[in-house]
């Protein structure tokens, strides 16, 4: 069984930079695991994975606020202003 390709790689190759980057690990943590997994080294653009990950999490970080600020609208009957139902 092989790994899907999209624009960026191999999908597995991204997802093992996703997954040390949530661990706050970087390529030589990547490396260790690989070795004591024997499996192949990471990806030699490893770096790069970042850029494009770090542009996907942007755009689904700022629908995320999106809807939940449209959310908040709607519970305060449509006013966009509030500050007044987030008031301690």
């Amino acid at each position: 069984m092989t790994s899907n390709i999209s624009k960026t790689g191999y999908d597995i190759n991204t997802r093992l930079v996703y997954a040390f980057r949530c661990i706050g690990k970087g390529k030589t943590a990547a490396s260790a695991f690989c070795a004591v997994m024997n499996l192949p080294p990471p990806p030699a653009k490893f770096e790069s994975f970042n850029n494009s990950l770090s542009t996907a999490l942007e755009k689904v970080c700022s629908k995320s606020m999106m809807k939940a600020v449209e959310s908040a609208v709607s519970l305060n009957d449509n006013v966009r202003d509030l500050r007044e139902m987030f008031a301690m």
